[in-house]
């Protein structure tokens, strides 16, 4: 479990000038299958994100695969399930339990944030996972074997682990669609390439 754990989460506003793009954000909601895998794997976060900082205008945005359709994708304006860029503050204020940051630790170069960007022009409107089944796949790996490559529906975990590949920060295989937020907490080690790492799970909240 986090070494953050017991410690008082840090304010928002404290922690939000230190966010960067590629950074991640890790959510705690209890519900449905969610509830299912959180207390099979032993692991809080059910839900994950990346940060986005805008270039152009001073506002922190939260880059997720989800099912939620309470707050409009800033880029299509739609509230269908899939992938969307929503206002970080938004979804905190509507997401339910615990979060917590960690800080992706590389030298963003150019080429590095332009795959971002292209990865992210691919994803845009992208339905949700339709298959829980693939969900459990990915929490369940040891059991259910080696996942192939699948991004006609996507999952937040396998969103985030899918953006880095094309970074260059994670080896293609395993598939992105391997990866549980479990396997971004501090509990796991990554295979990072280029020297990349995550910092602690910083909680906060608003």
């Amino acid at each position: 479990m986090a070494v953050s754990d017991g410690q008082a989460p840090k304010r928002y506003d404290d922690i939000r000038k230190n966010l960067q793009t590629g950074d991640i954000v890790l959510f705690s909601w209890h519900g449905g299958w969610r509830s299912t895998s959180t207390y099979l794997t032993f692991n809080r976060w059910t839900h994950m994100g990346m940060i986005v900082r805008s270039a152009e205008w001073d506002i922190v945005m939260l880059w997720e695969a989800t099912d939620l359709v309470n707050i409009a994708d800033m880029e299509t304006g739609t509230r269908a399930p899939g992938v969307k860029v929503v206002p970080l503050t938004q979804r905190l204020q509507t997401y339910p339990g615990p979060k917590a940051v960690r800080h992706l630790e590389v030298d963003r170069t150019p080429e590095m944030m332009a795959a971002l960007r292209d990865f992210r022009a691919e994803m845009r409107g992208l339905p949700f996972e339709a298959s829980q089944f693939e969900m459990f796949r990915s929490i369940f790996k040891w059991f259910f074997g080696r996942n192939r490559e699948d991004l006609s529906t996507i999952f937040c975990s396998e969103m985030v682990a899918a953006a880095w590949q094309r970074m260059g920060l994670l080896p293609m295989e395993p598939a992105s669609n391997s990866y549980a937020p479990k396997d971004f907490t501090e509990d796991v080690e990554l295979p990072f390439l280029k020297g990349a790492r995550l910092g602690p799970e910083i909680r906060f909240e608003l």
